[in-house]
């Protein structure tokens, strides 16, 4: 059980990661709205408490008496080595929230010692040295995470994000599309991938991908409104879908954007003018 409250830690920061600060570059550009988004974003990725059995579990483990490590080599699964993990596990997902960045590094560092092929804590270090500004590293790490695993949808998703960074767009589309193999029921590869396939000027793609996500979540604004982005990108632009969606965003509480109710200032949702594709960027 309290392995199992271990993982479930681990995870549990991954995903906050994954959607809130992987993706917060994108944000920036916006001209309204970009709290709310954020929000959203951590909605959108909220994981499930623990059950009360496995809060027991949690709760049972010693506190400062069994903190030191045995100077011999443990192996994975004995309890002391469960519980060391167990803590700074949470640690790190503590200073991780309050940005301390390099606490939450030196934590995950500690949780490699054992497990250094650990999946999860070479994406959420990944993650961390991506909050540091340091994504060559972060891409060694999920490239890392990848050869411990391959099938892991999580690692192949972070490579991905960190390619994009890296402006290696080519590599980012194709982890990101491995991630949808492995994982197709997850919104966020596809809707990154469609941020991938707009900063490429490829808007039909971006529209395919973009639909994807939408499909797999429909009530969120962020999915939405890059998905009326694209359509207004697309050539030529398809400004029917384009407001549906905008209008759908809206709905789901994305605050009004000034250049797309201009776009839409005249459009009535039968008839309208064929724009010019609108950026949002400054």
């Amino acid at each position: 059980m309290l392995r199992q409250v271990i993982f479930r830690q681990l995870k549990k920061q991954t995903f906050r990661q994954q959607s809130r600060e992987l993706i917060i570059a994108e944000l920036q550009d916006l001209e309204s709205g970009s709290d709310a988004l954020i929000a959203q974003i951590d909605a959108m990725v909220a994981e499930e408490p623990l059950s009360s059995e496995e809060q027991a579990a949690l709760d049972s483990k010693p506190t400062a008496g069994a903190t030191a490590v045995s100077t011999s080599a443990p192996t994975v699964g004995d309890e002391q080595l469960d519980r060391k993990i167990a803590r700074s596990a949470e640690a790190a997902a503590y200073n991780f929230s309050q940005g301390r960045f390099e606490s939450a590094e030196a934590h995950y560092h500690d949780i490699l010692q054992f497990v250094p092929q650990h999946v999860e804590t070479l994406c959420n270090l990944g993650a961390t040295k991506i909050r540091l500004n340091q994504v060559k590293e972060a891409r060694n790490l999920f490239e890392r995470a990848i050869l411990s695993d391959e099938t892991s949808a999580r690692a192949q998703w972070m490579l991905g994000v960190a390619c994009y960074y890296l402006e290696d767009s080519e590599q980012a589309a194709a982890s990101l599309k491995k991630a949808m193999e492995l994982e197709p029921s997850n919104p966020a590869p596809p809707f990154f991938l469609g941020i991938v396939h707009l900063s490429r000027g490829d808007a039909s793609s971006a529209v395919t991908t973009l639909q994807t996500a939408v499909d797999l979540k429909p009530r969120d604004s962020l999915f939405q409104f890059n998905l009326a982005l694209a359509l207004v990108s697309q050539t030529p632009p398809d400004l029917k879908r384009a407001y549906e969606h905008y209008q759908e965003a809206l709905k789901h509480g994305l605050k009004p954007v000034a250049k797309m109710d201009e776009l839409f200032r005249k459009f009535d949702g039968r008839v309208s003018p064929q724009p010019e594709p609108v950026s949002l960027k400054n």
